[in-house]
This record gives C-alpha cells, structure tokens and sequence, in this order.
C-alpha cells in the first residue's frame, strides 16, 4: 500500500463534493502517504483551486514537506 486514501485521490482529480463530503465524515485533512504527500500536495500539484480553498477552510497545512522536501506551496508555483 502507498498510504493514499480517499482524499487524496479525490483532491489530485478535483472532485470538490467527494472532498467535501469526505472533510463532513472527519477524514483527516492532513493525512499523509508514504512518501509524505497531503491531500494540498495532490490538488496544489494539479492546480485544483476550488479544492485547495476547501482544505485551506479546514486548516491544510501548506508547509508539509514530502520525504523529498517538496511542499503544496512549491507544487503549486
């Protein structure tokens, strides 16, 4: 297993409702797979902005690095 969950995969496709519905039913926002990624790593990667702003009202964190040092604030740039 590669540690992704339901959100990640939901954030890197851009599904704003499965995230939603996802962060309503208490997934962990930050919840991280085995490499580090987050679910803003996914959507900030694939410029998903509508869902980037969605884990930002649930407190993302923008600063997480991957195991290689990457973060959803350089993904995005």
């Amino acid at each position: 297993s590669n540690g992704k969950v339901a959100l990640h995969m939901a954030a890197w496709r851009g599904n704003v409702e499965v995230v939603r519905l996802l962060l309503e039913h208490r997934a962990r926002v930050d919840a991280m797979t085995i490499r580090g990624q987050t679910a803003m790593h996914f959507a900030a990667g694939k410029k998903r902005d509508e869902v980037v702003s969605l884990l930002l009202d649930r407190s993302a964190k923008m600063k997480v690095k991957t195991v290689k040092g990457e973060t959803p604030v350089g993904l995005a740039s």
